[in-house]
Parts: C-alpha cells; structure tokens; sequence
C-alpha cells in the first residue's frame, strides 16, 4: 500500500486505492489501513 502512495505525486482517493490493490487484498483491509495510519499519524 505505501508504495501507491510513493509512485504518486496526487492524493489518492480511498476508492482508488482499493480499485488499485484489490488483488491483492480486500476493501475493508484497505480501510483499515488507512485508518491505522491516520491514527499513528
């Protein structure tokens, strides 16, 4: 996941991501991600 956001220069929209690495994992993963590392900030 966090190489999405390095190979980016633009924000990335939740749906996006999730649209980018469902092969790889599944929505509420990437959600839960997200919201772990907006937590640890």
């Amino acid at each position: 996941m966090l190489d999405q956001f390095k190979k980016s220069n633009h924000a990335i929209a939740a749906v996006e991501l999730v649209d980018r690495l469902k092969e790889k994992v599944n929505k509420t993963t990437v959600y839960r991600a997200l919201e772990r590392l907006e937590d640890d900030g």
